[in-house]
């Protein structure tokens, strides 16, 4: 039941305090109006009355004339206007004579806008109020969130469509819903506006048009003489909606009440579903709240049978209502026609819960369908394609079945061998099937074909077929050693590793023994070294990829042995191994030191020059030659020392000296005589392939005196030529010999 009278009495308040707002504008606005109009009124009927008088043309003054007497009308009470006029722009309600509609006045624009009047008076603009309007129907159930418009359509007397009247949308305070949207102002339309999320006041449309309200509502037409508003909840609850048209006097046709329940249920239909020929199968809808947070019971769900098929529902129904238990299920099962195939299908129905007697409202619905077929079994071997040789393959062979195979036995035959596994009876009703795991192992590489079959009762029901490649692990190991290393150097050894094979590789680590005499400085990438063998672990190589290391060392010492670098996988399985000679090749370091015996010496005496040549490198050097050349002030006497020499016009050439080991020296006196007072000057030059074109350069000078004393007959003795004198200044050093190495 509605309460009327408290509905009412809400109408009225929310209306009053909506009509009851300010309006200091329009008030200032009417004020000026009366007063402009009120002017120009006695203004145009003095120049009127001074127009039409023929006294006044002809100067004489005019001579009232008695008016007869006006008898007293009796007051009336004007009649209030109605708040919905009122509030109309422009329109000025007129007094009522007893039996008389309304009539309305519109007053001419030019009057406002230029504040002169015509000399007629403007015609009136007759608007015929409303005298009754119908509401479209909403269902009495709708689901939580489904949008609800409605219409309101007011007529006049006549039955003919009302523009511009006020039709108020007032929802009660209890209700979970609240107007979303109401008409917008166009050229020939007024605006609605939503005052409350619960009060809502449009005006009839004076033209017809349409509007877009979402993707469920779009393209509505709107009529002349309608009004809309858009109803929405979020919640679940009862709505009870006040529909008012202002200017309808008769109280009781003025105002409707509409009344709908907002649902929360939300049903989960059954999907298609297959099951097997003969075997009964069972649909289950299930319903919860719209947030799916808890199921709801009492509910109906409705089945149709739409397409019978093969089956039927209980008791051969056309339809059938099932009630949500407490989980929120309502399930039904369907019978098959024998052992017939086909498909049938259901259409299933969510009735609302408030549904009035007689009055079926669907909140939800849907199809499915239920598909018997004759079972069928499937197999599929699922395992690796790729298997190395001597490694077992577990290969997995799935056989589906959409019912179980009664009283047969089923077999897996695997190359030739017959292998009974599993009780064909068993899972009840499954459609899962069977799962078996095999293994298989070959010894030989190669391609090859392997079939599973499934036999029950003798008798073929599926095969699985698996294509196998047996191979063996294939690696490619290549080194890169730069020949003509020097001791010392830069030595850089690149190994390059290659997975040839179709066999992704793991496991793998690669081993470089180096020879004494090399020192580690880096290994790319980082690897484990422990004293000369070097170790890259953990290695893996897809098929086709490579992988190079580089180690970088110097050899302290001349090197001609084998270094070695294998290929292991899981720590002792050889797969490749190379052995390549790592040559490191020292240098000469020539020193060239050149002293006089004393200085100064006199004139005609006899004196010796001690050449000293000494390897400080870490290799013999082979081949060497003296070139000696002397001032004029110098005689050439004799050489002392092992070497061979030899007298080239104004050079003395000493040499060739066969072998200078590392750390090794040789020295050679040259013994000259003094002949001329002056700076005595000798040039020794040592030439190698180390030293280049010009060789290794050094000069020294002796002061010769003239004669003071008497010559002695005899020349001090030298020390042995092994222990040349202490030289006075520094001696040159060979600079470091000429290489190819690029290091």
């Amino acid at each position: 039941m509605v309460d009327v009278d408290r509905s009412e009495s809400e109408t009225a308040e929310k209306k009053a305090a909506y009509d009851n707002r300010p309006r200091l504008g329009a008030v200032i606005r009417t004020i000026v109006a009366i007063v402009i109009v009120a002017l120009l009124a006695i203004v145009l009927r003095t120049t009127s009355t001074i127009g039409e008088s023929p006294l006044i043309a002809k100067g004489t003054a005019p001579v009232p004339e008695p008016s007869p007497p006006v008898e007293p009308e009796p007051k009336k009470e004007p009649k209030k206007p109605s708040p919905a006029l009122a509030s109309m722009p422009k329109l000025s309600a007129l007094p009522l004579e007893r039996n008389e509609a309304p009539r309305f006045e519109r007053r001419d624009e030019s009057v406002i806008q230029t504040g002169l009047e015509k000399p007629k008076a403007p015609a009136l603009l007759k608007v015929v109020p409303p005298v009754a309007f119908t509401v479209t129907q909403p269902p009495s159930i709708l689901r939580v969130g489904t949008p609800l418009l409605l219409v309101a359509t007011v007529v006049d007397k006549e039955g003919k469509p009302v523009a511009n009247a006020q039709v108020d949308w007032i929802i009660d305070r209890q209700s979970p819903a609240h107007i979303s949207k109401v008409p917008e102002a166009d050229d020939a339309n007024r605006a609605g506006e939503r005052v409350l999320p619960t009060f809502a006041r449009t005006f009839t449309a004076a033209t017809a048009h349409q509007v877009d309200l979402g993707k469920e509502l779009s393209g509505v037409n709107v009529g002349i003489g309608q009004a809309w508003c858009l109803c929405e909840s979020r919640q679940a609850g009862d709505m009870v909606l006040t529909v008012l048209v202002e200017g309808i006097e008769n109280p009781k046709t003025r105002q409707q009440f509409l009344n709908v329940h907002w649902d929360s249920a939300v049903a989960t239909f059954p999907k298609p579903i297959a099951a097997v020929a003969g075997n009964p199968a069972t649909v289950t809808t299930e319903v919860r709240d719209i947030d799916k947070s808890k199921p709801l019971a009492g509910y109906t769900v409705r089945y149709t049978l739409t397409k019978s098929g093969p089956a039927h529902l209980p008791g051969h129904a056309k339809s059938i209502d099932v009630t949500t238990n407490s989980k929120g299920q309502a399930s039904l099962p369907v019978e098959p026609a024998g052992f017939a195939t086909g498909t049938c299908e259901l259409s299933c129905e969510l009735i609302g819960k408030q549904s009035s007697p007689g009055i079926v409202t669907v909140l939800q619905s849907a199809k499915t369908s239920v598909r018997w077929e004759v079972p069928k079994l499937r197999a599929r071997a699922a395992g690796p394609s790729l298997v190395e040789v001597g490694r077992v393959a577990t290969y997995t062979i799935a056989a589906t079945c959409s019912q179980p195979l009664d009283g047969s036995r089923l077999r897996l035959v695997v190359g030739g061998k017959e292998i009974e596994l599993l009780d064909g009876t068993g899972p009840e009703r499954t459609t899962e099937g069977w799962t078996w795991t095999r293994t298989i192992k070959s010894g030989k590489p190669g391609a090859s074909d392997v079939r599973f079959d499934i036999l029950g009762a003798d008798k073929l029901l599926a095969s699985a077929n698996a294509k196998i490649l047996f191979a063996e692990p294939a690696v490619k190991l290549t080194q890169s050693v730069p020949a003509g290393s020097r001791v010392g150097g830069k030595l850089e050894v690149l190994s390059t590793l290659a997975n040839v094979g179709p066999l992704p590789l793991e496991g793998l680590s690669v081993s470089q023994a180096l020879p004494p005499g090399v020192t580690i400085e880096k290994t790319t990438p980082p690897a484990v070294v422990d004293g000369g063998l070097v170790t890259w672990k953990n290695l893996k190589l897809a098929p086709k990829q490579t992988v190079t290391m580089t180690l970088a060392a110097r050899p302290t010492k001349t090197l001609k042995q084998q270094q070695v670098v294998t290929v292991a996988r899981r720590g002792n399985e050889l797969l490749a191994t190379q052995a390549d000679r790592l040559d490191a090749r020292g240098y000469a370091s020539l020193e060239l030191d050149v002293a006089d015996q004393r200085d100064p010496v006199e004139i005609g005496e006899e004196f010796a020059y001690r050449v000293v040549v000494r390897n400080r490198g870490n290799d013999s050097a082979k081949g060497l030659d003296l070139d000696v050349t002397m001032a004029p002030h110098l005689k050439l006497e004799r050489v002392e020392g092992a070497i061979r020499e030899k007298i080239e016009g104004k050079v003395l050439r000493l040499g060739p000296i066969e072998t200078l080991a590392p750390g090794d020296r040789m020295a050679v006196d040259v013994w000259v005589t003094a002949e001329k007072a002056g700076e005595g000057r000798i040039s020794v030059t040592l030439h190698h392939q180390t030293l280049g074109k010009n060789g290794l350069k050094v000069e020294e000078s002796t002061l010769i005196e003239e004669e003071t004393t008497p010559r002695p007959t005899t020349s001090p003795p030298l020390p042995p030529a092994s222990k040349p004198p202490a030289p006075r200044r520094p001696s040159p050093v060979s600079p470091p010999p000429v290489s190819t190495d690029p290091n």
